[in-house]
């Protein structure tokens, strides 16, 4: 069979952006002008340094700085310019550099947004609140699932009653200290009338009377949670979630891990209440009931510490084999999970990104360098009929989108959840589920999103969440290895060399100031990227290859 999509080579689109009239510029030209120009053009050491500072660490270099260098032997500066770069490479100016520009690299939402669901989406799916009983009542001060509404927790009046049930609990938010949980909520009941506590949510019908917080009060969102936690505090989980791509992309630089574990690691960087957002996301599978007595909390230092964390000791079904296969069409139930896949995994990244083509398309700008605008006025497509993958003018982009796309089908809900057991089985959801809903209408038969013909979806509906490119795929000339989820996307776009060229790409522009275009760079950019490879792909490495350029050390 012949391969279904187009790879689009970069010097395919270079050449094609040159032929409708993008010319080289001056600056780009001026990369391969005789040496002899370049020489004479070179920084003084002063500026070069001053350069360099600027754009690595954010701040001009202070006059102590200049005449420390201005000191030496002229022979001698540019090795010391050197020097004091790469130490500064691992100091917490650059780290601070690095954690701004890795927000505009993933270029993830913000959490200072207006949306109602946000409060209750990113406090932790299926997670009760905690209020306290007021100053005046009998048990003031005391916490409880309290509520206005009857099936959603104890009345207020408890808080007056002689007879509440009391206990003394260790929360989860505050290891080491001893809070005071009047009526269920500190019972640790766990299951009611075969419903599961860890499922029950304060704020519709499966709230459940009788339920406890569970151990350590674990399925509760921390108090002062609306609006205290909400917005801009220190330790909002709300915070945290938008944060995260950002300070996972800081500690792989800053660390010198190999880029790529940002799109290929089984883990990320977290503080205590993100942690939370996890594994109440991760509980919505009954299967990983164990998590409620793994005492996760206890890894934090505090709940403003960052630390790594692997994503499957805090949401079990982001696994952690890095090989994981499950092919819908021929298995029969549902996989264990999905491999986690680093930025790919993150919460807030797939709720700032929620669908299955939006992130593709997000994605494959920002670590491909591709760029989806209208084709030429001059193309005929197709008619469009069912498929934006093959038909109508749609096609100029999802030809490339829909296979990314794919990838990210078992990610769904406003939380960026993973269905988990019961939700990957579409057959015996609700009729009303949302997954459900879009599944079947989203994901339709004998598309390039979802190539599954009508007759296998029919007599297996969990046929059409198949999640990675089949054999007759290819994603930028490279075939998929069969790992489903983000994962398996991850590996193609780092097999390609497409995430290896954009990053090159990306950092020169941070630290050189300009982008290296395709088809006008293509000597420079091979090299660096040559270079960048066989690093292990260290930022600090190409960094420091591109400050003792030809083309850095140039100035008018």
């Amino acid at each position: 069979m012949k391969t279904r999509i187009l790879s689009w080579s970069l010097a395919a689109v270079a050449a094609a952006a040159l032929a409708h009239g993008v010319a080289r510029t001056g600056r780009a030209e001026g990369i391969d002008r005789p040496l002899a120009w370049a020489a004479a053009h070179r920084l003084e050491d002063t500026r070069l340094l001053r350069r360099a500072s600027l754009a690595l660490f954010g701040r001009a270099p202070t006059i102590a700085e200049y005449e420390s260098l201005l000191a030496l032997p002229a022979a001698e500066r540019r090795a010391e310019i050197y020097a004091r770069i790469e130490a500064g490479l691992d100091g917490p100016e650059f780290a601070d550099v690095v954690l701004r520009w890795g927000m505009e690299y993933l270029r993830v939402i913000s959490y200072d947004f207006e949306y109602d669901g946000v409060n209750t989406e990113f406090h932790g799916h299926y997670s009760l609140e905690l209020n306290s009983c007021e100053a005046g009542t009998l048990h003031a001060g005391a916490l409880g699932n309290l509520s206005n509404y009857i099936s959603h927790g104890e009345p207020y009046a408890i808080c007056d009653d002689p007879d509440a049930e009391l206990n003394e609990v260790e929360p989860w938010w505050a290891p080491g200290t001893i809070v005071t949980v009047i009526g269920a909520a500190g019972t640790d009941v766990r299951e009611v009338d075969g419903v599961d506590c860890s499922g029950s949510r304060y704020w519709d019908e499966w709230a459940t009377p009788g339920c406890s917080c569970g151990p350590n009060l674990v399925y509760c969102f921390r108090p002062g949670t609306f609006p205290d936690d909400s917005n801009f505090g220190t330790v909002s989980a709300r915070r945290a979630a938008f944060e995260e791509p950002g300070r996972l992309f800081r500690h792989i630089v800053a660390n010198d891990r190999p880029f790529s574990d940002l799109v290929l690691g089984d883990y990320s960087v977290m503080n205590r209440g993100l942690a939370f957002l996890y594994v109440r996301n991760g509980r919505r599978n009954r299967d990983n009931a164990g998590l409620d007595d793994t005492k996760w909390w206890n890894e934090f230092a505090d709940d403003e510490q960052w630390r790594e964390v692997r994503f499957s000791d805090l949401h079990p079904d982001m696994l952690a084999a890095r090989d994981y296969a499950f092919d819908p069409r021929t298995n029969q139930g549902v996989p264990d999970g999905v491999p986690a896949a680093g930025v790919l995994s993150t919460l807030g990244a797939n709720y700032a990104f929620p669908r299955e083509r939006v992130r593709g398309a997000r994605w494959l700008e920002i670590f491909a360098c591709r760029e989806f605008v209208p084709p030429p006025g001059d193309v005929e497509f197709a008619a469009y009929d069912r498929d934006p993958g093959t038909e109508g003018v749609c096609q100029h982009c999802h030809q490339l989108i829909d296979p990314a796309a794919m990838h990210f089908k078992r990610i769904h809900g406003g939380g960026a959840q993973l269905g988990g057991v019961g939700s990957w089985d579409l057959a015996n959801l609700p009729a009303d589920s949302g997954f459900r809903e879009r599944a079947t209408s989203t994901f339709e038969y004998d598309t390039l999103m979802t190539p599954v013909d009508e007759a296998t979806i029919a007599g297996n509906p969990n046929a059409a969440l198949i999640d990675f490119m089949p054999e007759d795929y290819a994603l930028f000339g490279t075939p998929s290895d069969g790992t489903i989820g983000p994962l398996g996307f991850a590996k193609v776009l780092v097999e390609s060399g497409e995430f290896d060229e954009c990053a090159v790409r990306r950092v020169h522009e941070l630290v050189a100031g300009r982008d290296l275009v395709p088809g006008v760079d293509d000597r420079v950019l091979a090299g660096y990227v040559e270079s960048f490879v066989a690093s292990d792909r260290s930022i600090k490495e190409l960094i420091m290859a591109i400050v003792q350029s030809d083309e850095f050390r140039i100035g008018w």
